[in-house]
């Protein structure tokens, strides 16, 4: 993953992210939270937080009594989502300026989400490195935009292109029409939903009991 792209990037995009993202992804984003199948007094991870967008879901879903973790590598990006956590007095949130590639976390999590994550979901060493966080039996659910496959694919795959170049720094399209394909070798079970004739997924699958770090509630 380009550090220094995607910094430059989203230096550009903080401005109007949310203008422009939060609406149409709305529905979605529900969903990938859901899935998560997260509990009061759980401690969850957004990967690649941007804004915050995620935030407000996911401490509703743990209560007071949880931790909610929200990682970055964009510090503009960052500074949204700490003026949304500050807006609503929230004292269970840890932001954290980061390279995913380089994550450390205090503690195990059970949950982790991974919402319109491309360049994360693509790098060798990212979803490794955050999945080794998740604790006996957690969650981890990604969302997302990918490439579509046959005749769909030659309808729709220009616009999903052009309209995630402003966001991408990672272009390999090949990986792009599987990009939760790291999940697979890190989770069990990892199911997948195609969404927009092919060019939206969501995926969840849950780390196996027996290889994962212990953790306690």
């Amino acid at each position: 993953m380009d550090e220094r792209a995607v910094k430059r990037k989203y230096r550009r995009n903080a401005v109007i992210y949310d203008r422009l993202v939060a609406r149409p992804t709305q529905a979605l984003r529900r969903e990938a939270v859901a899935r998560l199948e997260l509990r009061p007094g759980d401690r969850v991870l957004d990967l690649g937080c941007g804004t915050g967008l995620s935030l407000p879901l996911l401490w509703e879903a743990v209560g007071e009594s949880g931790v909610v973790y929200g990682a970055d590598v964009s510090p503009d990006m960052l500074a949204r989502a700490r003026e949304r956590v500050d807006a609503a007095a929230r004292r269970n949130v840890r932001l954290l300026e980061v390279n995913a590639e380089f994550l450390e976390l205090p503690e195990p999590v059970h949950g982790i989400l991974c919402f319109f994550t491309h360049d994360i979901l693509l790098s060798p060493t990212a979803p490794p490195r955050a999945v080794g966080f998740l604790a006996a039996g957690g969650r981890v659910v990604a969302a997302g935009v990918k490439l579509a496959h046959g005749w769909r694919g030659w309808i729709i795959n220009p616009v999903t292109i052009a309209y995630s170049l402003p966001a991408v720094t990672t272009r390999d399209v090949k990986r792009s029409f599987r990009p939760y394909a790291s999940l697979e070798e890190l989770v069990d079970d990892l199911h997948v939903e195609e969404r927009g004739l092919g060019s939206l997924y969501l995926a969840w699958g849950q780390r196996a009991v027996r290889s994962a770090p212990s953790s306690t509630r």
